[in-house]
């Protein structure tokens, strides 16, 4: 039995459908405004400490520090819930907004994600993965949506995107992929325990570390008590601001809605042991920071500054290295995700490779071409752009906000 209730239904502006099963529990897929009460919040955290850390970003820390503040306004949730008896339990969430995407620009539904939450996977319960991503095929295709629903920085490899993909098509949903790539990843199956250079990269890096210990006390330095991350958080911002981002105006501390979002995401996470902020010091001054998050035992290098006095010695590589062997050195870690983006210097540094893609999900007998051609457009016309701004300047380019564009001198 499926039951449909309207904006009067459930609470303003929430859409629902539901379903009943033959062992008397009630599924319910709510399209509803994304407020992060304490109701919503308790909800998202719950169902955040049974999905495996695949994604960060839509856990309840994030979307508090984001809500209002990155993205669009008037951010919504589909989430889906499971009632036996008289529980009700979260299985999935998915944040989204009503956007304009391409060109021309047509209407979408877009996954929530930004350049500071490159991600777009759902949370989803992992212990039952296979019903709950069918029960929300079949709920997502009865709430009657017209227009296509974009996920960009999407992990088409993940085993619970295939799952939601292949549950989709089932249920007649078109999916599309676009925009193909790869990202650098840190797995310990992958690396079994071989160097993580080539003996010539480390011969290299070796001999910056020398010659950076020739100029000072150099001190590799963890930071994990929340008092200590605030401060050092702070360290960061100086770093950043000091380095190219300040000058373009693009640094954490410059934009004010983005230096409050990130100090509360990382600050909530400190709380609870999810973050630490790596610092490599010259004699007591910092000259390279790594914020890296954690959720469950996936691992995020969020953000990364270095003082560019010392970027002839490579700070950035030589803290990232050392952070790196204390991830493979950390107990029960399962992966790590760079968020980088293709052909990052963190490459040669991560062997594993991520693919990730722009998926677009267009609804039964709704074909979204025009959507998928507004799209392409866009993208070819950035390449070219890319392009001319390359071939215009003999100076190198900026790198990509988040990354660290140094490379070990020859």
């Amino acid at each position: 039995m499926i039951t449909l209730f309207g904006s009067g239904g459930v609470e303003a502006d929430t859409h629902c459908v539901s379903t009943d099963t033959i062992d008397s529990s009630r599924w319910t897929l709510s399209d509803c405004q994304q407020s992060m009460d304490a109701v919503q919040t308790a909800a998202i955290g719950d169902l955040a400490r049974r999905a495996g850390g695949r994604n960060i970003f839509f856990e309840a820390e994030f979307q508090a520090a984001a809500a209002g503040r990155m993205g669009s306004p008037g951010r919504r949730m589909l989430m889906l819930t499971e009632r036996l008896g008289e529980e009700d339990r979260l299985k999935f969430a998915l944040p989204y907004s009503v956007e304009k995407m391409g060109f021309p620009r047509v209407a979408v539904r877009r996954a929530f994600s930004h350049p500071f939450a490159p991600l777009s996977l759902p949370l989803v319960d992992i212990g039952d993965a296979d019903e709950t991503l069918v029960r929300f095929a079949a709920l997502f295709a009865d709430l009657g949506w017209r227009q296509p629903l974009v996920f960009e920085d999407f992990p088409i490899d993940d085993k619970l995107a295939s799952l939601m993909l292949d549950a989709l098509v089932r249920q007649g949903f078109g999916v599309d992929t676009l925009r193909p790539k790869w990202r650098a990843g840190l797995a310990p199956q992958v690396t079994g325990g071989k160097a993580l250079i080539s003996s010539h990269r480390r011969r290299r890096i070796t001999r910056l570390e020398r010659k950076l210990e020739e100029n000072g006390k150099v001190e590799f330095e963890r930071a994990e008590r929340l008092w200590d991350i605030l401060l050092r958080f702070e360290e960061f911002l100086v770093l950043e601001t000091r380095g190219w981002k300040g000058r373009r105006g693009s640094s954490i501390h410059v934009i004010r809605r983005t230096a409050a979002f990130a100090r509360q995401a990382v600050g909530d996470l400190a709380a609870q042991g999810r973050a630490v902020i790596y610092t490599l010091r010259l004699d007591g001054a910092a000259i390279a920071s790594l914020i890296m998050l954690r959720s469950a035992n996936r691992y995020y290098p969020w953000k990364i500054a270095f003082d560019e006095q010392w970027s002839a010695f490579s700070p950035g590589i030589q803290l990232m290295l050392r952070a790196t062997r204390q991830l493979l050195a950390t107990p029960g870690f399962e992966l790590a995700d760079s968020l980088a983006r293709e052909t990052s210097w963190i490459d040669p540094l991560w062997p594993s490779k991520f693919r990730l893609a722009t998926v677009v999900v267009a609804p039964p007998a709704k074909p979204a071409k025009h959507v998928i051609a507004a799209l392409n457009r866009t993208e070819s016309a950035r390449r070219l752009a890319r392009r001319i701004i390359s071939r215009g300047s003999s100076a190198p380019s900026a790198p990509p906000a988040g990354q660290d564009h140094e490379k070990p001198a020859e």
